[in-house]
C-alpha cells in the first residue's frame, strides 16, 4: 500500500487499529509525512462535494476489472464499454489533477491576512427613519468612523450596554486590535449566556471568527465559520461558503 492510499484509509477510518497507531507514530517524527497528511487533506476537502470522488472510484474500479482481465484472458468488459471507459478515465484523471493543481496553487499563495481583508465587512448600525434621536455618544462616534474615540468613551461609560460592547468590539477590530475585540466579544456573549439574551448573537459569531483569524487562531475562527455555514438561516450563512472553509483548512495545514 502506498504512503497515499495508506493516509487515504487513515482518513476514511479504514485501517486496522494497529496500523493506524503506527502510523500516528510515524506522522509524529516525519514531517514530510505529515505534509503529505496536510496534502491529502486538502485535496479531500476541496472536492468534498463528493462526485469526482465517487466517479474516480466507479473507474478505479473498472480499471481494476481490465487490469484482470489483461492477466486472465477473461473480457469482462464489452469493447465499446471499454474504449468509453478509457476516454472517462482520461477525464476524469484531468479534472482530479485540476483539482490537486488548484490546490496546491491555494496552499502557496493563500495568505492570512490578505484572506481577512476579502472577508471583512464594515458593520453599519441600522438607522430607523425619525429615530436618529436614539443614538448614544457612542454610537454617533462609531458611525462617524472615530473608532478611537469610541474606544476612549466606551471606558468613561459608567454602565456599558450589549450595544456599547459590540460596537467597541468592532472599533478595537477597525483598529487591528484582535485580542481586545476578542475580549470584548467574549465578554458579551458572556453576558448574553448569564441573562439568557441573544443581543447581536449572530452579528458576533461573524466578526468574532475574524478576530480569530485576525489573531491567527485559526482553528477557533474556523469552528465558527463551519457552524454560520452549516446553519442556513444565520445572518451571515451567504457569506460564508464552501469554499471558505476549506481555505481556514489550508490556513490550519500552513501553521
Amino acid at each position: 500500500m502506498t504512503p497515499i492510499e495508506l493516509i487515504d484509509n487513515y482518513l476514511d477510518n479504514r485501517l486496522p487499529v494497529q496500523q493506524a497507531q503506527q502510523l500516528e507514530g510515524e506522522l509524529q517524527q516525519d514531517a514530510d509525512l505529515r505534509r503529505l497528511l496536510d496534502n491529502v487533506t486538502i485535496a479531500r476537502e476541496a472536492i468534498r462535494s463528493g462526485a469526482l470522488r465517487v466517479r474516480m472510484k466507479q473507474l478505479h474500479e473498472e480499471y481494476m476489472k481490465e487490469i484482470e482481465t489483461e492477466r486472465t484472458g477473461v473480457n469482462l468488459l464489452p469493447m465499446y464499454r471499454k474504449q468509453s471507459f478509457t476516454w472517462a478515465l482520461r477525464i476524469a484523471a484531468s479534472l482530479l489533477l485540476g483539482v490537486t493543481a488548484y490546490s496546491s496553487y491555494e496552499f502557496t499563495v493563500l495568505d492570512k491576512d490578505r484572506y481577512y481583508e476579502t472577508k471583512y465587512m464594515p458593520y453599519q448600525l441600522p438607522v430607523t427613519r425619525g429615530r436618529a434621536e436614539s443614538f448614544t455618544t457612542l454610537d454617533s462616534l462609531y458611525s462617524a468612523g472615530s473608532h478611537v474615540a469610541v474606544i476612549k468613551q466606551f471606558t468613561n461609560l459608567a454602565a456599558q450596554s450589549p450595544r456599547d460592547y459590540f460596537l467597541t468590539a468592532m472599533s478595537h477590530l477597525q483598529q487591528g486590535r484582535f485580542d481586545q475585540a476578542i475580549a470584548l466579544f467574549s465578554t458579551l456573549r458572556w453576558k448574553d449566556a448569564q441573562q439568557g439574551t441573544d443581543y447581536f448573537y449572530q452579528e458576533t459569531d461573524y466578526y468574532l471568527a475574524l478576530a480569530y483569524l485576525g489573531a491567527n487562531r485559526i482553528d477557533e475562527a474556523y469552528g465558527l465559520f463551519e457552524r454560520i455555514h452549516n446553519s442556513p438561516r444565520h445572518l451571515f450563512h451567504q457569506t460564508v461558503s464552501e469554499r471558505d472553509l476549506i481555505r481556514l483548512k489550508i490556513l490550519l495545514a500552513k501553521q
